[in-house]
């Protein structure tokens, strides 16, 4: 239906419906743009670094490593998703040490990094495992973007395509540091770990997760018992609820928290480490989530600041985090950076199509086909308008004061269009019932009762829909 009397309705049910809005204060000095953020031990912001052009569509991530052992971090950049991937490496200044492409220049997905220094120089070495696209491959660096010999490996069978998650600790106490490696199994995230070489280490263990997930678990370790055993810490990626986990190696489950509201299915980015001899989990909001930024221990207990926003709330393509000594003052400085600069980029990995001749909607993850829908479109005097879009609002239920109609399961995708359950008037008559598999609405997409919710808990803010005929 093609209610433009009612967008500004629509704006306000959705963003009462976004869990991570702001509702605790932004942090300090916030000038609404959104570079390389470092905030000082009180959180007010020192500095912004522009690390990341403005017409960047892709992917980013970041982690902290020292590569010159002189007790200073700098910051390990992975862009991806925007036509070729790199890592680059910069002082917190903004200076740039090295640049190379991991994967080599065929390879344009996401990269997900981890740094620890695994042979005792002092300095720290950069782990890379390639994104959804590529093969499940994990590539170990010195921090010049040289290839550590044998420092190359399959994580899975080289076919797989759904992206590998790295992370690394001394997860047996053998005195090494093993690399762990997340990838998707079925319903499972499937965490195996290897030595240095590629080696496998036991039998690792699978961690559930729902079937419409986006990618595997994300991965930290944390030395729980200072025995010289780190345990596996695992947050959960974007299509999931933002659920951190900490496990031993044999799988075995110790903790579990949630970061934000159930609701939220951004997933969470994170940092897990120790601070002052206390184990710490810094958590950042996952894809379509606000910039909220929170600290855990490691039994789930929120502590420090309360309503952190590192950029203006609006902000919607999640944030990564850090934290360490940047700027060489001997303190641990708090440091932030958009997942997604342009957080409307089409999610490639999942997407909805409908075919208007067909009258049929079909979602895809992964490239694989979720399921298939009867739908109504719009009447061919009042067309649905075809052609690439996103998601960009969501309501539970959305009303229209022009028609006097409540839309359940509320998806917009264009001002005053959207996808949504059959028609409800206010006495509960649903319209159209008999009607899908026909063109009958004012515009919008209609679909039957199930179907919608279905798709509503699927889709995320940000999910491409494809219209066409």
């Amino acid at each position: 239906m093609n209610k433009r009397s009612a967008v500004s309705l629509f704006f306000v049910l959705a963003m009462a419906a976004l869990f991570l809005y702001a509702s605790g204060a932004s942090a300090q000095n916030d000038n609404g743009s959104a570079g390389l953020r470092i905030f000082d031990d009180q959180f007010v912001l020192k500095k912004e670094v522009p690390l990341v052009p403005p017409e960047f569509t892709g992917t980013v991530r970041f982690v902290l490593a020292d590569v010159d052992a002189d007790k200073v971090k700098e910051i390990v950049v992975g862009y991806g998703g925007d036509g070729d991937s790199l890592i680059k490496i910069f002082r917190a200044n903004g200076v740039g040490l090295a640049e190379w492409r991991p994967f080599g220049a065929g390879f344009a997905g996401e990269i997900s990094l981890t740094a620890i220094d695994l042979n005792g120089d002092g300095r720290d070495e950069v782990v890379a495992g390639a994104g959804a696209g590529g093969g499940p491959q994990v590539r170990l660096f010195d921090g010049q973007g040289k290839a550590l010999p044998g420092g190359s490996f399959w994580a899975r069978e080289k076919e797989y395509r759904s992206g590998v998650e790295v992370g690394v600790g001394d997860v047996n106490g053998d005195g090494q540091k093993e690399i762990v490696v997340s990838s998707i199994d079925g319903k499972n995230s499937l965490i195996n770990f290897f030595d240095q070489t590629g080696k496998k280490m036991g039998e690792g263990f699978t961690v559930a997760m729902p079937e419409n997930s986006l990618e595997p678990v994300h991965l930290g370790a944390l030395d729980l018992g200072s025995d010289g055993i780190e345990e596996v810490v695992v947050g959960n990626g974007a299509g999931n609820e933002p659920k951190v986990q900490i496990y031993r190696q044999n799988g075995t489950l110790i903790k579990e928290f949630l970061a934000y509201q159930k609701e939220f299915t951004g997933g969470v980015n994170f940092q897990a480490q120790k601070i002052n001899s206390k184990n710490v989990i810094v958590v950042g909001a996952g894809y379509a989530g606000g910039p909220h930024v929170r600290f855990f221990d490691c039994f789930g207990k929120a502590f420090g600041p309360v309503g952190l926003f590192a950029y203006d709330a609006s902000l919607r393509g999640g944030i990564n985090v850090g934290y360490g000594d940047v700027d060489g003052d001997g303190k641990a400085e708090l440091v932030t950076l958009p997942q997604r600069i342009n957080y409307s980029q089409k999610y490639y990995s999942k997407y909805i199509d409908i075919d208007i001749s067909e009258q049929k909607l079909r979602y895809y993850l992964n490239g694989k086909l979720i399921n298939a829908f009867l739908v109504s479109s719009g009447l061919k005097s009042m067309p649905t308008p075809l052609g690439e879009f996103t998601v960009w609002q969501k309501s539970p239920r959305a009303y229209s004061s022009k028609y006097n109609l409540y839309m359940p399961w509320w998806m917009s995708f264009k001002p005053g269009y959207g996808l949504h359950e059959l028609p409800e008037w206010p006495s509960g008559y649903k319209e159209g019932v008999n009607h899908l598999g026909q063109r009958v609405s004012h515009g919008c997409v209609r679909l039957g009762v199930g179907p919608a919710k279905t798709l509503y808990d699927w889709a995320l803010i940000g999910t491409r829909v494809l219209i066409h005929e």
